[in-house]
């Protein structure tokens, strides 16, 4: 299932819903239990580097529904679901495995979102934030996410582990 530019996308008034990434510290990580639970795992199978080949056996099986793995194609530049957990899809409608961040977003949107997954994978960090954006259906979001880089060692990153706090995970009114 492919997602396509709706007519609520292109009517809705997007000055209403700005596009935020706000940046949060690591250190915040232990305020949101799924997102913390899942870095706390990345970390044990990162040490002392991160393996070939990652079993979901090692996530803890309460935040497998909330993850995304997302290839990142370094010469289209893009980036695209690799797979993605049941509470994703059903929130999106679907099966989201193939779909590119310009499928899922608007233009402007889908450039900020690629942007941030390339500067993830070149700095190999981990990073939290708050987003808010409108979605291709044309319904605002908001949530705290948490991106985690995935490459083995000594490799380029072409993916990265995308994993939202469910509780964060809210629609937005216009006066928001």
């Amino acid at each position: 299932m492919a997602f396509d530019g709706s007519a609520a996308y292109k009517l809705l008034d997007k000055s209403l819903y700005p596009t935020r990434d706000e940046p949060l510290p690591m250190s915040a990580i232990g305020d949101y239990p799924i997102l913390s639970a899942v870095h706390r795992a990345w970390q044990g199978l990162c040490d002392p580097h991160p393996p070939a080949r990652i079993n979901p056996e090692d996530i803890p099986r309460h935040t497998l529904s909330h993850l995304l793995l997302v290839d990142l194609d370094y010469v289209a530049p893009n980036a695209v679901v690799r797979l993605a957990g049941t509470e994703v899809c059903a929130l999106y409608g679907g099966e989201m495995r193939g779909i590119s961040v310009f499928d899922f977003f608007g233009r402007d949107d889908a450039e900020i979102v690629l942007d941030t997954l390339l500067d993830v994978a070149a700095k190999g960090e981990p990073t939290l934030a708050k987003r808010a954006y409108v979605s291709v259906s044309g319904r605002p979001w908001r949530y705290t996410r948490l991106l985690l880089p995935y490459h083995p060692e000594g490799a380029r990153c072409t993916r990265i582990v995308k994993v939202v706090e469910p509780a964060t995970l809210e629609e937005m009114a216009a006066d928001d």
